[in-house]
């Protein structure tokens, strides 16, 4: 995550913070989530483990543009900034100062193989690692 998670300056669009994925397979699809709650123990999820829990949101679809390197980052241009996008998708649970939303990107793999463990056998997905934000007046 970058910039500075301040509501006042998140309200005009694409807003003050941007999330980057990184490490996803190029010329794939990704999700950026957010959740109210963190999986203190994890969740298995594809090749990865979801730590964003609680109202889960999906912020963001890119679908094919995943840059060379594995880097794709959202909100861009064009974007609803992460509060305003927030508020449309669930108008009863707007962001407000001092609340702590947590995200994560999931992004589609077919080519990943089986890490073992708890990860499903024919996994064709897996999801970067998260972050905790906690967001300002």
């Amino acid at each position: 995550m970058t910039g500075t998670a301040s509501l006042a300056s998140d309200a005009s669009n694409p807003g003050s913070v941007q999330m980057t994925g990184t490490s996803m397979l190029s010329g794939s699809t990704c999700i950026f989530l957010q959740g109210d709650l963190v999986v203190a123990s994890g969740a298995p999820f594809g090749a990865g483990v979801r730590c964003v829990g609680g109202q889960l949101m999906r912020l963001y679809l890119k679908t094919g543009l995943i840059a060379a390197g594995g880097t794709m980052s959202a909100p861009v241009a064009g974007d609803r900034s992460i509060s305003n996008q927030a508020v449309f998708l669930f108008p009863g649970n707007p962001l407000v100062a001092g609340a702590t939303r947590f995200y994560q990107a999931y992004y589609r793999d077919p080519t990943q193989s089986n890490p073992g463990g708890s990860c499903p056998t024919n996994d064709t997905f897996n999801i970067t690692g998260g972050v905790a934000v906690t967001w300002g007046p």
